[in-house]
């Protein structure tokens, strides 16, 4: 037995333009036609929605998109929304906010090479309605500059101003 989610919403894909308004007939051939959200146990299933390796759980839908920042919305219980998450991202600086969790500088898990960086927010915004907020962050720097090359840059900018 397959669970549909626990709210009266049924489940909804990765759309670009959260504004489109299906006609009822379309509306209710896409509920006959989606693929389930949960798998037998209760947990989430994963889409084939990736962002920078981090794959995404079917059901979320995008709701805003700036520079690096994206934001979806998905209709199921935090707690099962942190347990899906939680495995994927690798970092040591998690902050619990409320009922959700921010994970910083954190690295989807399994990514090798190329590995981008980014804070995931996953956070309650009403009963079985969660936001999540991925924004990608600059690549940490491997070979920092000696300080000699930070001095002569420094020397170089100023003299530019004067």
């Amino acid at each position: 037995m397959f669970l549909s989610g626990c709210s009266d919403r049924a489940p909804q894909t990765l759309t670009e333009s959260p504004n489109a308004s299906p006609s009822s007939e379309e509306e209710e051939s896409e509920t006959d036609d989606s693929p389930a959200t949960f798998d037998p146990d209760g947990n989430l299933i994963e889409s084939d929605a990736d962002i920078n390796g981090l794959i995404l759980p079917r059901g979320v839908e995008r709701t805003r998109t700036a520079g690096l920042m994206r934001v979806y919305r998905l209709y199921a219980p935090i707690d099962k929304v942190l347990r899906y998450f939680g495995p994927r991202l690798m970092t040591t600086q998690v902050d619990r906010i409320g009922g959700g969790a921010v994970y910083r500088n954190a690295i989807p898990r399994g990514v090798v090479g190329g590995e981008i960086v980014m804070d995931v927010s996953i956070l309650p915004v009403g009963p079985s309605v969660v936001r999540i907020e991925i924004t990608e962050r600059a690549p940490l720097d491997l070979h920092p500059p000696t300080e000699a090359e930070t001095l002569e840059k420094a020397r170089r900018d100023f003299a530019r101003i004067e």
